[in-house]
């Protein structure tokens, strides 16, 4: 609704319009997982915040409204995953952390 209201666009074709603009004058585009299908064919760094494992109780932490797990993220084309609160609330965050980059492996593993 934002997106209509801002750039007469739904969010995919704000999204695409935003990081093909972006793309000769910038060296990538922070977007959300749930947006990366658009933006896939750019040859352009890709950040996703809101990274939420499926372990991870609380997924709209810190008001997050799209959030991908870092298999999802990774699989949609992400080159870098921003996960804060799912490592910074764990109960032992260096576990958390190994958990993450596990998962992220397999994604490698199965390309």
């Amino acid at each position: 609704e934002d997106t209509q209201a801002l750039y007469g666009k739904n969010m995919k074709e704000a999204v695409r319009m935003l990081a093909e603009r972006c793309y000769s004058q910038a060296d990538g585009v922070i977007l959300p997982g749930t947006q990366l299908e658009v933006v896939r064919d750019l040859p352009i760094e890709k950040l996703c915040p809101g990274i939420r494992p499926l372990r991870f109780k609380d997924k709209k932490t810190n008001d997050q409204e799209q959030v991908a797990t870092p298999e999802e993220a990774i699989a949609g084309g992400a080159d870098y995953l921003a996960i804060g609160s799912p490592v910074s609330q764990s109960d032992h965050p260096p576990i958390s952390l190994q958990q993450i980059l596990e998962d992220i492996r397999k994604v490698w593993q199965a390309d």
